[in-house]
């Protein structure tokens, strides 16, 4: 993602080359690969996630998210090409239910034929309408999720299909959230927590993984927990195959099961 296109609409065209350059300066300071210098966003695609600390919070999808994530996987893999879209929730505690998903980010050109996605204008709109405390709106989510897709494989303008290495988040994935939890808070009082979320295609299976930037602490931190509902059951991830799922906590699950029931 280009960071012009999630700049605020509640910022003036004069301070955005300023707030644009000052995230990105912070932000670059913290990817530890060799690919970032000079201030510049390059394509490293390595697991940035493997030093991370964890965020200890669990983070459940509805039934409807996660058939949205399963539909995002099974595009992504037929059709070679990313796909993306805000994912909103409500946290508790330290438990996160990840509600509702709307419009889905657009698709432009890059090193590949629409390989990626991008953010509009109405998707901002959209954001700010459903995370701003009105009248209207006594009960705005507090949680947002970038969450795309990286497929295996790209096809370039000469229709040549190969791999793409894009596995992990790049660099421009983490400037992105970092830049949102920054710069995109509410101007009511209803503050959000942006994360980012991506499903990886690695070596025929698909993986899925959320990230957090606390910009007090300007870090990265790996959230782990990752469960999701269907049929009014609930399921843990596998974090490296989702076609899989992981074996429940009893006490966890009713713990976050009631947590469910309160936020839905």
């Amino acid at each position: 993602i280009i960071y012009a296109r999630i700049l605020s609409h509640k910022e003036g065209d004069n301070m955005k080359g300023e707030i644009a350059i000052e995230a990105l300066r912070e932000i670059n300071g913290l990817l530890k690969t060799a690919q970032v210098s000079n201030g510049q966003l390059k394509d490293a695609r390595v697991d940035h996630t493997i030093n991370m600390n964890k965020f200890h919070v669990s983070v459940i999808f509805s039934e409807k998210c996660f058939k949205k994530i399963i539909e995002f996987n099974n595009l992504t893999n037929h059709e070679l090409i990313e796909h993306g879209a805000f994912f909103y929730g409500r946290v508790k505690g330290n438990s996160i239910l990840v509600e509702d998903y709307f419009s889905e980010f657009e698709h432009t050109q890059g090193e590949f034929i629409d390989a990626a996605v991008h953010v509009t204008e109405k998707n901002l709109k959209e954001k700010q309408l459903l995370t701003e405390k009105s009248t209207i709106n006594q009960n705005p989510y507090n949680v947002v999720i970038h969450f795309h897709t990286h497929p295996a494989y790209g096809i370039r303008a000469d229709h040549q299909v190969l791999k793409t290495n894009t596995t992990r988040y790049s660099d421009q994935d983490l400037y992105t959230i970092g830049y949102l939890q920054k710069y995109h808070q509410p101007v009511s009082d209803n503050f959000v927590i942006y994360t980012g979320g991506l499903l990886a295609v690695d070596d025929g299976r698909t993986q899925i993984s959320m990230i957090y930037y606390d910009p007090g602490k300007k870090d990265f931190f790996n959230i782990n927990n990752l469960y999701y509902m269907y049929g009014d059951q609930l399921y843990k991830f596998n974090n490296y195959d989702i076609t899989r799922s992981e074996k429940l906590d009893e006490t966890n699950t009713i713990k976050l099961m009631k947590t469910f029931e309160e936020l839905k």
